[in-house]
């Protein structure tokens, strides 16, 4: 064999060698790759503030509701119409036919008081003969009994009478003062009662619309960091571009709202200023309190406090970096502190370790959390510990046991 033929198997021979190597390098699963984000503190204004809705009404509104159960005849009104005190604004039809039982107890009135007068007189002349002797007693005091009977059987007449005059007058729905009628109710020839649930509202009445009020319904987490006097913004999706209404927080119920859906609510009142007219009744209102707020503080984003402790374990391990979780001993400190303000713990990386640190927490809008102590500016707090490496999520369904 030539050399040259030698010196082209050997090349050949190299050739081939270096192509299968880089052939298994390539088919070789590569080098876990692990990593970790992180960001440090940021100082930013947090305003932590009550969401609610609700809706309007004009402030001193009356709402008149019936008192006998009747038909809808007629109704005399439109709504936004004005009206004066006494004026007529629906006919109700009874049940009884009309004002029969007004001609029957008056016709039993008159019966009693014509009985009564008789018992009287005869009952005078009884005196004057008891007085002279010419009575024995015992008819006497029947005389008295008879007439004391008598005067009570008119007391009696005539309160039944005055009733049922008070029940007819109710088929005759007046305005109990000057307004403009906000709402109506009730349509003709609908049957309306007093025993009705919820309560039927006939019309609503209102004597002023430059003040509205608007009822708002607070979730029970909530209701323990509003008070009475706090100012509430006010927006309608009529104007959603305007700037909010403002108001005071005037009242504040104590006991639950119903009809609410499944989350117990608590009712509170805000007078609003409606000089535009804008606003009418009815509307339904979105409102912002603020409760509490904080400038250019501290903050971290709520996540932080979510990482997972095993899952950093694990990948510290296979990182080669120490893992330093708070000890029970320091998580028994922690929460004697909670009275003052709430503690919770974070993660930071320092100098190939993971180290966990106790933080305590000022105010929050949900989305961040004032830092009042425990970490510094400067410090890398781990802000993911799952999504950063496919290699990082395998660990963390690892130790969820997936």
């Amino acid at each position: 064999m030539g050399k040259k033929s030698i010196v082209v198997k050997s090349v050949v021979l190299l050739v081939v060698g270096v192509m299968t190597w880089f052939a298994y390098k390539a088919l070789l699963p590569s080098t876990p790759c692990l990593s970790f984000k992180t960001q440090k503190a940021e100082k930013r204004d947090i305003h932590k503030v009550v969401l609610a809705e609700g809706s309007l009404e004009a402030n001193e509104t009356s709402k008149l509701g019936p008192l006998i159960t009747a038909k809808v005849k007629k109704i005399y009104v439109k709504e936004g119409q004005k009206i004066t005190k006494g004026q007529l604004l629906a006919d109700l039809e009874n049940d009884k036919g009309g004002d029969t039982d007004v001609r029957l107890t008056r016709a039993q009135l008159e019966q009693a008081q014509a009985t009564r007068d008789y018992v009287v007189a005869r009952h005078e002349r009884n005196k004057l003969l008891y007085e002279s002797g010419e009575l024995a007693q015992d008819t006497y005091d029947k005389s008295c009994e008879t007439n004391i009977t008598a005067q009570a059987e008119v007391s009696i007449k005539q309160a039944v009478h005055d009733k049922e005059i008070y029940l007819f007058d109710q088929t005759r729905v007046s305005a109990p003062h000057d307004g403009i009628i906000a709402t109506i109710g009730i349509e003709e020839g609908e049957t309306v009662s007093p025993g009705a649930s919820p309560p039927k509202v006939l019309f609503s009445i209102v004597q002023d619309l430059h003040v509205m009020k608007a009822t708002l319904y607070i979730d029970e987490s909530k209701i323990g960091d509003v008070v009475a006097g706090m100012t509430t913004e006010i927006s309608v999706d009529t104007y959603p571009y305007k700037q909010p209404w403002t108001g005071p927080i005037s009242t504040i119920s104590m006991s639950k709202a119903f009809g609410q859906g499944d989350s117990v609510k608590y009712k509170a009142e805000v007078l609003v200023n409606n000089a535009e007219g804008l606003l009418r009744h009815g509307m339904t209102v979105h409102t912002k309190t603020l409760i509490a707020k904080a400038n250019q503080v501290l903050a971290v984003p709520g996540f932080v406090f979510q990482l997972n402790g095993k899952v950093l374990e694990a990948v510290a391990k296979k990182m080669n970096y120490s893992c330093k979780p708070v000890s029970p001993a320091q998580k028994k400190e922690f929460a004697k502190l909670q009275g003052k303000h709430p503690v919770k713990t974070l993660w930071v990386a320092e100098e190939k370790a993971f180290i966990e640190k106790a933080v305590e927490i000022g105010i929050t809008d949900n989305a961040y959390f004032q830092i009042l102590s425990g970490i510094k500016e400067t410090d890398e707090i781990i802000a993911d510990d799952m999504a950063a490496s496919e290699e990082m999520k395998k660990i963390a369904k690892h130790v969820a046991g997936g």
